[in-house]
């Protein structure tokens, strides 16, 4: 995912710098893809994050970041609106720290998040720290059309494998009889 091309989706920065509105552009299957490599990693600590999807049903937002720190409100229920439609794809991260409520699947396979809100999504990570909660939303976009067969496979192999190290690594709790 890390290699796709931006559509032409947008990032604006207002409101005193206080403010990011990703401003959707999809292509004719409804995917939006914003690259978010070229913005200093500041941008994840404004104030605000408002989203515009514009009638895009999949968002993909490359981040090239290798640490970061989250501490944005996602606004007007964006965070809930995200939570099926939105895949954040950080492919170089090894640190993770959300703050904040977030919205959308958190894709960061080497990496070790923290959270202390409600993520809104799914979490495929390296290592969790989990002090707030998780509500999983099933994914409604569509990757297919751009992600090649052979990519999404070994994603999909990935993510299980990923599953499985987390649920093996739980730790096992005894009942009194």
């Amino acid at each position: 995912m890390s290699r796709l091309a931006s559509t032409g989706s947008s990032v604006s920065i207002s409101n005193k710098g206080k403010r990011v509105t990703s401003s959707a552009l999809a292509n004719s299957q409804g995917l939006a893809v914003f690259d978010l490599s070229r913005f200093d990693k500041q941008i994840f600590s404004k104030g605000e994050f408002a989203f515009e999807l514009n009638g895009a049903n999949t968002v993909i937002f490359n981040v090239d970041e290798a640490s970061l720190s989250f501490a944005s409100n996602f606004l007007n229920g964006s965070a809930t609106q995200l939570g099926g439609k939105a895949i954040w794809n950080f492919y170089n991260a090894s640190s993770l720290n959300i703050s904040n409520q977030f919205g959308g699947t958190i894709l960061a396979p080497l990496a070790k998040l923290t959270h202390h809100s409600s993520i809104e999504g799914s979490v495929l990570v390296n290592q969790l720290d989990q002090r707030g909660k998780i509500n999983l939303h099933k994914f409604t976009g569509d990757i297919t059309s751009a992600v090649p067969e052979a990519q999404s496979s070994a994603m999909l192999l990935a993510g299980l494998v990923l599953v499985t190290r987390a649920v093996r690594r739980r730790p096992v709790q005894k009942t009194r009889a």
